[in-house]
């Protein structure tokens, strides 16, 4: 059976009815992490360890959660469940625990005033395995949409998904784990097809691809970026209130775990690569409604170029999120 990459263990946690979650990764020691943050609204905390240029850079556990602001919250939990294990800085007789956390907005999709919580994250601690996660409406997953430009009525679920390439020779792995809550549409860059994304209507199912949208000398086009969305065409008109009411309704969180030996440098190099895969099936990503990011981590000590982890690091990008997204039987 196929266990997660060693050091690391994944959990999650959620409230159905709700429509929230959190997914929680949790490593056997502290590992070297940087983050990259490409879009223009993450919610996060405790990142400031993740900084490239911060003295620090590496992570106990790491928390992707649902609800927004709110849920940042929950990280506590991680924490404690942590100190109880005595897993953190040791400082004289003191354990801290590094955690940083990043959040989805999900509170329009199920209810508003529910959110992940101490209690929640210490639920996902304790399911944490080795084993391969769920994936889809799971987790931090669980209240995530995609295909937002035409409304909320007009989304498609969005979801947790994972992809992982092992070599047998020489013991390298890199695994790529997302939760997609974008503002625009999955493609298939092998076929260049929608997977998911903005439909047609709610009673609908069918994609209408926006970048037919975006490539056309349209009103509506010209009119995306203006306070006022009085004369945008019909087709159009929800994106008002998709958009007006909030920046931070859409994110994709990527954590991108190696066991190749990487120097704080590499590492950020492993993050942008990682948006770079973001950007070949999200379209479009990194957008002023969006606040994409993404961590790696470097949980071993195998040699490994660099130039072929960056690209390894970017295609299990592709297919963690296509992973996360595509129709399940």
């Amino acid at each position: 059976m196929t266990k997660l990459i060693k050091g690391l263990k994944i959990g999650h946690a959620q409230n159905i009815k709700a429509r929230t979650g959190l997914s929680v990764f949790l490593f056997d020691q502290a590992y070297l992490s940087v983050a990259q943050i490409d879009g223009s609204a993450p919610a996060t905390a405790n990142f400031s360890s993740l900084d490239p240029s911060h003295g620090l850079n590496q992570a106990h556990a790491i928390l992707f959660t649902g609800g927004s602001l709110f849920g940042l919250n929950s990280v506590s939990g991680v924490m404690d469940y942590l100190i109880k294990k005595n897993i953190g800085l040791k400082l004289n007789s003191i354990t801290i625990p590094i955690v940083p956390a990043c959040a989805i907005f999900d509170l329009t999709v199920g209810a508003c005033d529910i959110f992940p919580d101490k209690q929640m994250a210490q639920e996902a601690c304790l399911k944490a395995s080795d084993n391969l996660p769920d994936t889809g409406m799971v987790g931090c997953g669980t209240g995530s949409s995609i295909g937002k430009f035409c409304g909320l009525d007009n989304s498609s679920h969005g979801g947790f998904g994972y992809s992982y390439v092992k070599y047998e020779k020489t013991g390298l792995e890199v695994w790529t784990f997302v939760v997609v809550n974008a503002m625009g549409d999955v493609i298939n860059p092998q076929n260049n097809r929608v997977i998911a994304g903005t439909k047609v209507s709610q009673n609908d199912p069918k994609l209408i691809d926006i970048r037919n949208v975006f490539n056309s000398d349209s009103h509506v086009v010209r009119q995306m970026n203006k306070a006022s969305y009085t004369d945008i065409e019909k087709s159009m008109n929800s994106i008002a209130q998709n958009n007006s009411s909030s920046s931070i309704q859409n994110t994709t969180l990527i954590l991108n775990v190696t066991n190749a030996s990487l120097d704080t440098s590499q590492a950020e190099k492993m993050a942008k690569a990682c948006h770079h895969g973001l950007a070949s099936c999200v379209i479009p990503s990194h957008t002023t409604f969006d606040g994409d990011l993404a961590i790696s981590t470097s949980v071993g000590d195998v040699l490994a170029d660099i130039n072929l982890l960056t690209y390894l690091a970017s295609q299990t990008t592709i297919e963690a999120i296509i992973n996360a997204v595509e129709p399940r039987s």
